[in-house]
């Protein structure tokens, strides 16, 4: 018994400092998603929000609702009650203009005309809000602080094709454009388009528009008509 203890004695007198090899690199990606992270932990925002799959308690309110207003169908339907929760914040480094992204959260507005549940407004300073902006992209590999907005002419090839893709398309099916509401039912109606020239970046756009359930897994939105030959 005696051996036993000294055997522990030995084998527990270790240095207490831990090699520099076994600590976590503190790069600025390192650094940037742990304040995030604590971020999100402290102020509950995966309470209503999901990410990364967690989260998002405040669906099950969702459900029931749907239910009330809809039927079971609907209630069950995954898409559907995503699309009246609050939004899932994966891919929101690479989606989001930052620099619209600290706008809205100091001044709430709307960008789902739709629905009357809105995220509360916080008294966070600036630096706090453009730490949760850094968690977004480094989490997405990206360090952005401002973007030159997407250049175009009204009067080009590019943008009249696109009215007509959009045209063919039906977005006004589904999504408000201004003030002027989707022709589709309620249950169907997405986010307004007015707002996506400043609000989203062109390379998620792109990347969504070519596979939307890969980049938001459970969106209603389906993978847009694109014409293979140029529309006239």
């Amino acid at each position: 018994k005696e051996i036993t203890s000294l055997v522990t004695l030995i084998m527990g007198l270790v240095n207490d400092e831990i090699p520099k090899s076994k600590l976590p690199e503190r790069s600025p990606k390192f650094l940037a998603v742990s304040k995030g992270e604590q971020f999100l932990h402290t102020n509950n925002c995966l309470g209503c929000h999901k990410l990364d799959g967690d989260g998002g308690a405040i669906w099950a309110s969702t459900e029931d609702w749907l239910r009330e207003v809809a039927d079971e169908t609907n209630a069950e339907d995954r898409s559907l009650v995503q699309s009246f929760s609050p939004p899932l914040l994966d891919t929101q480094g690479r989606k989001t203009q930052p620099q619209w992204l600290l706008n809205w959260f100091k001044n709430i507005s709307m960008v789902r005309p739709h629905l009357q549940v809105r995220m509360p407004s916080f008294n966070f300073t600036d630096k706090e809000w453009n730490n949760l902006i850094s968690y977004f992209q480094h989490k997405d590999d990206l360090n952005l602080a401002y973007e030159n907005p997407h250049d175009f002419k009204l009067k080009s090839s590019s943008y009249k094709a696109g009215e007509r893709i959009a045209e063919m398309g039906a977005c006004n099916n589904c999504h408000f454009y201004g003030d002027e509401k989707p022709k589709q039912t309620a249950l169907t109606w997405a986010p307004n388009l007015v707002l996506s020239k400043d609000r989203l970046r062109t390379d998620w756009l792109q990347e969504f528009f070519s596979n939307p359930q890969d980049v938001m897994p459970g969106t209603k939105m389906p993978a847009p008509y694109i014409p293979t030959e140029e529309p006239t």
